[in-house]
């Protein structure tokens, strides 16, 4: 009895089973070829080797040499389109023609370099560029724009040759090249050329590049033979109006005091050794070294106003620079005004 009815199972079982294949069948059968077209969106150029894949499946190709691909896929099936250096697109089959544009993507292809002869993107420039953060310019203790660069770019030598103050920064960017000639670099600020920075706050610094290499002597001519520092100062933003107040105060004194004598102490000397007979009476206690040598002291003061609208954008700065060197005879001063105003006139 129980075999019987186990058999009535398997055959009712084979029967829906055979009932319900030829509804399924068709089903899967259904698929449709399609062909078209990758391209860039922004220019139309015919994209080579891209991937066009079928969703969820390893079911996919390739573009030709002329853009075009073929593929035979299922109803409804959904296309994942990917390149290096543009966006992923997934698109979904809607007939056997898929013309495709794909657009560039904006993450790293995007990033600003301020170059020679403009701005462009970072993946038009085959050229050795240096940039120099100057995020934290307005909290280190510095007073001139060379300053801003040493020790921040490799392969970038910035020494002070002397302690004078105000003295000039040294700014190797490959080294000494020549006994005779200047071995500076070629500084360009806001698109000018200019001798020096020393001119220049570094609180007005918005960007710091360095060219470094032969090719940018294709831009400045033989001027760039000891590379280019390209300088960019900081320019009003859309909102509302911010106030910057930076002031530095530093003290600077000789830590190895040299002793020498007075007149006197210097004439007891020779009558001791009787090399020389100087005349009575030098009895002066001066000691010369203070005299010659005191406390230094630095004091920088830096204000800035900025803001801007839909039209007008402006940004003003100003600034103060007192330094008494460690001789009394050694004194640097510096009055800077910057104002970078942007109008829009018209559309």
């Amino acid at each position: 009895m129980k075999e019987i009815v186990l058999k009535k199972h398997l055959v009712t079982g084979f029967c829906l089973l055979c009932f319900m294949l030829p509804g399924y069948l068709p089903a899967y059968a259904q698929s449709l070829q399609i062909g078209g077209q990758v391209t860039d969106s922004s220019t139309g150029e015919e994209l080579i080797g891209v991937s066009v894949l079928e969703k969820n499946t390893m079911n996919g190709t390739i573009t030709d040499i002329d853009g075009n691909f073929t593929l035979t896929v299922a109803q409804g099936a959904t296309l994942v389109v990917s390149y290096v250096g543009y966006e992923t697109t997934e698109i979904r089959v809607t007939g056997s023609k898929m013309d495709i544009s794909l657009r560039e993507a904006t993450e790293l292809l995007d990033e600003v370099v301020v170059i020679g002869y403009g701005s462009v993107k970072r993946k038009d420039v085959t050229t050795a560029i240096s940039t120099v953060s100057t995020k934290d310019l307005d909290q280190r203790p510095i007073v001139s724009a060379g300053q801003a660069i040493q020790g921040k770019a490799a392969g970038v030598t910035v020494v002070q040759p002397s302690g004078t103050p105000g003295g000039e920064l040294a700014i190797r960017v490959r080294g000494t090249t020549s006994f005779n000639g200047s071995n500076d670099p070629l500084y360009v600020v806001d698109g000018v050329p200019v001798d020096n920075i020393n001119f220049l706050s570094p609180n007005d610094i918005a960007s710091l590049q360095i060219l470094k290499d032969a090719s940018s002597a294709a831009i400045y001519g033989s001027r760039a033979a000891n590379g280019v520092v390209i300088i960019t100062t900081k320019a009003g933003e859309r909102g509302d109006a911010k106030i910057s107040f930076n002031a530095q105060l530093s003290m600077n004194k000789v830590s190895n005091k040299i002793k020498s004598l007075n007149a006197a102490q210097y004439k007891e000397l020779q009558d001791e050794i009787g090399l020389v007979n100087l005349p009575d009476g030098l009895t002066d206690q001066t000691d010369w070294f203070d005299e010659a040598y005191s406390t230094g002291i630095l004091q920088s003061y830096q204000l800035s106003v900025s803001s801007g609208t839909e039209k007008l954008k402006y940004f003003l700065s100003g600034g103060y620079l007192d330094e008494k060197g460690v001789l009394n005879t050694a004194f640097y001063k510096r009055y800077n005004f910057r104002a970078n105003i942007e109008n829009k006139v018209r559309n």
